[in-house]
């Protein structure tokens, strides 16, 4: 911190959070009237992290990696929190090593740049929110594609893995920003 900045006290940290989780929230449910989108995104721009040129997806990022940082001011971790990969994770419960192979054979044709597998409980993982697989599907696939939410693109992979994870007897199980 320079010598001329000052810190905020707990209870505003506390409210730029809220702010914050409420605006992203609003952006990722497709809540926000798109002048107000446009608003921000022209501002930050202008004024502050953003690109030229940044997307509704670029501002998503942004107000996630705020996010982390207001927490992190809070006293929450030692570390300051790196920026996210610009990147979305998608999950994919399937049945069998049978499915897992066709759909990874499928994932790298469309150009993933991250494909891993898991069994639920595999030594050495984490756990994730995505630990509870339905029954009769044993595998996850976690993959990343560059687009990122909220924005036409990451609808029509979403669409795209859901038709896929269906043709081979799995679910769609979700995705997450980096």
């Amino acid at each position: 911190m320079t010598p001329d900045m000052r810190p905020l006290p707990y209870e505003d940290l506390a409210a730029l959070l809220g702010l914050n989780v409420l605006l992203h929230g609003e952006l990722l449910a497709d809540q926000l009237p798109p002048d107000v989108t446009q608003r921000l995104i022209r501002r930050l721009t202008e004024h502050g992290p953003l690109p030229v040129g940044a997307s509704e997806g670029d501002l998503s990022l942004l107000l996630h990696d705020l996010a982390q940082r207001l927490h992190w001011a809070m006293g929450h971790g030692d570390e300051y929190p790196e920026a996210t990969a610009r990147q979305t994770t998608y999950y994919i419960d399937l049945p069998s090593a049978a499915a897992v192979a066709a759909c990874r054979a499928e994932l790298t044709e469309l150009g993933a740049r991250r494909l891993t597998m898991y069994r639920p409980g595999q030594a050495g993982r984490a756990m994730t929110s995505n630990e509870h697989l339905a029954a009769g599907l044993h595998w996850q696939l976690v993959v990343a594609f560059p687009e990122l939410m909220p924005s036409p693109s990451f609808e029509a992979r979403t669409q795209a893995l859901c038709a896929m994870a269906e043709r081979h007897g799995g679910r769609f199980a979700g995705s997450s920003i980096g």
